[in-house]
């Protein structure tokens, strides 16, 4: 059964997707037929820190925040109806960032971005194994 953008968001089906970008945090809601219904966004800029580009844990978490907060109220607008359950979320972040999580699956450093062509390198299991750092043509592996 097809359902409407509003059937769809107050039935709990529509799926989230939210995007870490270099100049936005993006969020679309779409539904079971990934027709995009609902958007919302967060502008933001990376900070150099200690001579690399990052984004402060601080900084990723108020700019999830604000742009979930966009989203529901362009819900409301659109709709006329409260975003509150969903299917499913899915995230991703830069092409070229990494966040990576400690063994109690915290994000343990700040988002380090796509000025500082970092490269992760991953073992055959979800966990990283070893994230490298190339910084002026030297590696470092973390």
């Amino acid at each position: 059964m097809k359902l409407d953008a509003k059937s769809t968001i107050e039935t709990g089906k529509a799926i989230l997707g939210i995007e870490l970008g270099s100049t936005r945090i993006k969020a679309v809601l779409i539904d079971q037929e990934n027709k995009p219904i609902a958007q919302g966004s967060h502008t933001w800029e990376n900070q150099l820190v200690n001579g690399l580009w990052t984004y402060s844990i601080d900084a990723i978490w108020s700019g999830l925040q604000d742009c979930y907060a966009d989203l529901r109220s362009n819900v409301k607008k659109l709709y006329d109806t409260e975003l509150e359950t969903l299917a499913a979320i899915g995230v991703s972040a830069m092409m070229h960032g990494y966040m990576p999580f400690n063994e109690k699956e915290e994000i343990s450093q700040p988002i380090h971005g796509i000025d500082n062509s970092v490269y992760i390198h991953k073992a055959d299991t979800p966990r990283i194994d070893s994230i490298a750092i190339y910084h002026n043509r030297t590696a470092s592996v973390l």
